[in-house]
């Protein structure tokens, strides 16, 4: 039973969409408002916190943090990470929250459902809420595609792009914040996430090395050379450095020079026949 006092907030209606008598928040010690485990989205002191920073000290948390109560005490931050950190940064020792008993996967699902409409979630984020709550709905039995696709409505993506982005939380962690940074493509990121550990091992060094990394289509290449088991570094070195393409010769035979060489009256069928002929014999020579 919470024993904290009451905190009224006017605008908690139409925030949650519940009426009064279904849920308040209450006043709860920073103290006892632990983060949730594995949390995807990343609580950094930047130029936006500091501005959430600003807004608490001057008119306080304006939507409650969502929590659910721990087994040994204390409380499981569901959604508002950002806002609680904030709150501690602004000097506040309590703050609004709303507690509510929540299985795993109801958490989860809530946790996703209170940031998918924020702006500026990295892919990395996405990633690993997406396949937090995937994971979580097959555990309730629910099939994976019909997870995607309640993500997918959900988030205003369409099933492919969720489940590409369920694939980047496979990813090296330094090849993702390649992705978070923009240097390298979702459409990249994911076709290296198929990698083992050690090819995608590759795929940094070269990376680090020579400052490039993939294309979305060398990363095509790097996969399919690896689904092949034709991967090597040296391989994937020269994919990644653009080496692979061979040199677009357009060869011209001029014929004035070619008629030196040829009868008046050898057609162009015979005068070709010949000089493939000379070219295989000067290969079976080169080759010895």
């Amino acid at each position: 039973m919470i024993k904290e006092q009451k905190y009224k907030l006017n605008s908690y209606n139409d925030l949650f969409g519940v009426s009064d008598c279904d849920e308040q928040p209450v006043k709860i010690s920073l103290n006892e408002l632990h983060d949730f485990k594995d949390h995807p989205y990343r609580v950094v002191d930047d130029e936006e916190m500091q501005e959430l920073v600003n807004s608490i000290r001057e008119q306080g948390i304006l939507v409650p943090v969502i929590a659910r109560p721990m087994k040994h005490g204390g409380y499981e931050v569901i959604a508002g990470h950002r806002r609680k950190y904030a709150a501690g940064l602004a000097g506040l020792e309590r703050i609004p929250v709303v507690v509510r008993e929540l299985s795993d996967s109801d958490a989860i699902d809530t946790m996703i459902s209170t940031n998918i409409q924020r702006t500026n979630i990295l892919p990395s984020e996405k990633a690993f809420a997406y396949r937090m709550q995937w994971e979580a709905n097959s555990h309730r039995g629910k099939k994976g595609a019909n997870t995607a696709r309640m993500i997918a409505e959900q988030a205003s993506y369409s099933t492919r792009q969720v489940q590409r982005f369920i694939r980047l939380s496979y990813l090296d962690r330094e090849l993702l914040n390649f992705v978070d940074s923009g240097r390298m493509s979702i459409q990249a990121g994911h076709e290296i996430s198929f990698l083992d550990e050690q090819a995608q091992s590759w795929v940094l060094d070269v990376a680090m090395a020579t400052g490039k990394v993939p294309t979305g289509k060398m990363a095509e290449n790097i996969r399919r050379e690896y689904e092949e088991k034709k991967l090597t570094p040296e391989k994937l070195r020269i994919i990644m450095m653009g080496e692979n393409r061979k040199p677009n010769r357009k060869i011209t035979l001029k014929s004035k020079r070619i008629n030196e060489y040829f009868p008046s009256d050898y057609s162009a069928g015979q005068i070709e026949e010949i000089v493939y002929s000379l070219l295989d014999r000067w290969r079976s020579e080169q080759n010895g």
